[in-house]
């Protein structure tokens, strides 16, 4: 789980997406966020929820800091999607141990659901 969940930035798309099925969804939210959690074997769980949105269509996450990390020189980050985490890294090998701060840019079905036609 990650530790803390700092927003930046939100900003509403109206009138665009589409859900997971292809239909066409407002609704729609883009996030920057720091995201700061201890590495992990298998990353850190970082949710939707934690963002603010329903649902996460991508996330681009790049590494901004590590501390004790081991192994050193971690050089970024992914997004597994479908087990919701962030993954860590150093030239392939994952981190299993240190504390990370990770620059987090998602988008996804908005929590606000601001242009929801229902």
């Amino acid at each position: 789980m990650a530790d803390s969940v700092s927003i930046r930035e939100r900003t509403y798309l109206p009138g665009h997406g589409f859900s997971a099925s292809g239909a066409p969804k407002q609704g729609k939210t883009r996030i920057s966020a720091v995201v700061s959690g201890t590495a992990a074997a298998g990353g850190f769980s970082l949710t939707p929820q934690e963002l603010g949105l329903t649902a996460v269509d991508v996330v681009v996450a790049s590494l901004r800091a590590v501390a004790g990390a081991s192994p050193s020189g971690a050089s970024g980050a992914t997004f597994d999607s479908v087990a919701q985490k962030l993954i860590t890294f150093n030239s392939g090998a994952e981190l299993t141990a240190g504390v990370v701060s990770v620059g987090v840019i998602a988008t996804g079905d908005s929590a606000d659901d601001v242009e929801s036609l229902a």
